[in-house]
């Protein structure tokens, strides 16, 4: 409520740019296209994250990560970045970047033409499952992308940034049920006619 950069949980294009700095934001869905982009200022450390309910779709649209801190989104939809679209992080620090898709709804497609490759900066966690799929095709990747059946097309390069070997992809807050005692048993059955 405190940015007029949203609006009924929308990002609002007054013009062709859009401006979110350090906080949380809630939306329903992200849907920039040709020539609209979404600027995200951390600054020196600040976080922002951003929590949308619904799918993430760029069409030849940029989103552009300024300053030293780290971006968070949490999607619970399909992640969609096509036609010439440009996702950027200063100094191709992968770490500033991550973005967290449902594991039991979330498609991730980083997807250009023939004539115009798409580019994503940044990390793609998409815990494996049976639904979810990720397709890179004329597209250029620098960090990771983790999901379920991963189908890499004809065009595509990843780059995958070793400053993530030692990170942790889940967020600092989160607290993930671990297993801390397990008990296994075993029971034979014959069957005879």
């Amino acid at each position: 409520a405190g940015t007029s950069a949203v609006e009924s949980k929308q990002l609002n294009f007054t013009s062709d740019s859009v401006t979110l700095t350090d906080g949380e934001y809630y939306l329903d869905g992200i849907d920039a296209e040709s020539g609209e982009e979404i600027v995200l200022e951390t600054g020196t450390s600040d976080e922002i994250e951003i929590a949308v309910e619904n799918s993430v779709q760029l069409d030849d649209a940029k989103i552009s990560v300024q300053g030293n801190g780290t971006v968070r989104f949490y999607v619970g939809d399909d992640i969609q970045i096509k036609d010439g679209s440009n996702v950027t992080v200063p100094e191709q620090r992968s770490t500033g970047l991550w973005v967290y898709g449902d594991p039991g709804d979330s498609s991730i497609t980083i997807e250009g033409d023939n004539s115009d490759d798409t580019r994503f900066v940044g990390v793609i966690y998409v815990p494996s499952n049976d639904d979810g799929d990720v397709s890179i095709k004329h597209a250029e990747v620098y960090g990771a992308v983790a999901g379920g059946d991963m189908d890499i097309q004809n065009g595509a390069t990843v780059h995958y940034d070793s400053a993530l070997q030692a990170r942790n992809p889940l967020p600092p807050d989160a607290s993930p049920l671990r297993i801390t005692y397990l008990h296994v048993s075993t029971t034979k059955i014959e069957v005879t006619d």
